[in-house]
């Protein structure tokens, strides 16, 4: 990340307890960021990380998994829109994202055709999210609460 990047992204944003994501997140708000296939660094997750290990603590639902994610990336997008300083094509840029998040609670919450159709055309976004978020929205509360629970057993290594 460019040095200018990482001090326009200071302070960092409240809402955000992972400082690595926040700074990803900004930069990938002020241009573009790239997936490199290399080991960078040392990762290792442990039961005390704050992501990787963690990802689903606190949702054991699909009301969990709204609240606990989604509905707090639309807050990242708030404090971004808010806090920072962007151009009107980054402003859309945000907005548009935020408007994806939306459109994903929504369906979530309350089935429909033309949900399911935002999702199938936003899945090039992040097929593996997507995917799992419409099984998510389309399956009964039973059966997301055992994904959940299996989720979290698999997390801890557990059979």
């Amino acid at each position: 990340m460019k040095s200018k990047i990482a001090c326009e992204a200071l302070p960092f944003f409240d809402g955000f307890n992972v400082h690595d994501q926040w700074l990803a997140f900004y930069a990938s708000s002020k241009g573009r960021i790239a997936y490199v296939a290399l080991p960078l660094v040392r990762y290792r997750i442990h039961k005390g990380n704050q992501i990787g290990a963690n990802i689903f603590d606190g949702i054991t639902s699909k009301k969990d998994y709204i609240k606990n994610r989604l509905a707090k990336e639309v807050q990242k997008c708030d404090g971004l829109l808010i806090n920072y300083h962007f151009t009107k094509a980054q402003i859309a840029t945000i907005k548009d994202y935020q408007f994806q998040i939306v459109n994903r609670m929504n369906f979530m919450n309350k089935r429909s055709l033309k949900g399911g159709i935002n999702m199938i055309e936003i899945i090039k976004e992040d097929p593996e999210l997507i995917i799992f978020e419409f099984l998510i929205g389309i399956a009964p509360n039973k059966i997301n609460e055992m994904i959940f629970k299996k989720l979290h057993h698999r997390r801890i290594g557990k059979k």
